[in-house]
């Protein structure tokens, strides 16, 4: 399954009435098998992206394509699909684990 946005835009108006984009022409796409990060400064639009590209409710307006192997997202997509929002507050759990762990963990994903 391949999932791609084209030309993502979300502009809203803040408090003072202006405009202002939270995303502006993103694209990109996602395979199957793969890995994807969503990486950016505090503020650059990664929890909006995510909001858009799973259809939640984003206050504002939204404009470009989303794409689920070259067609326009369906139902069943939505219905087969999950996506978790991050949690605003995180707590931190003490966790230690050695470097060869790691290490041997990521062999397996490879």
């Amino acid at each position: 399954m391949t999932l791609s946005f084209v030309q993502l835009s979300c502009t809203f108006q803040d408090a003072a009435r202006q405009t202002v984009a939270a995303l502006r022409g993103a694209t990109g796409v996602a395979t199957s098998g793969e890995i994807l990060a969503v990486l950016g400064p505090s503020g650059a639009g990664k929890s909006t992206l995510m909001d858009v590209l799973a259809l939640r409710h984003v206050s504002g307006k939204v404009s470009g394509s989303i794409l689920v192997n070259g067609a326009p997202v369906s139902m069943y997509f939505l219905r087969h699909s999950a996506y978790v929002p991050q949690v605003r507050q995180m707590r931190m759990l003490p966790v230690q684990v050695d470097a060869g762990t790691l290490h041997a963990r990521s062999d397996n994903l490879l």
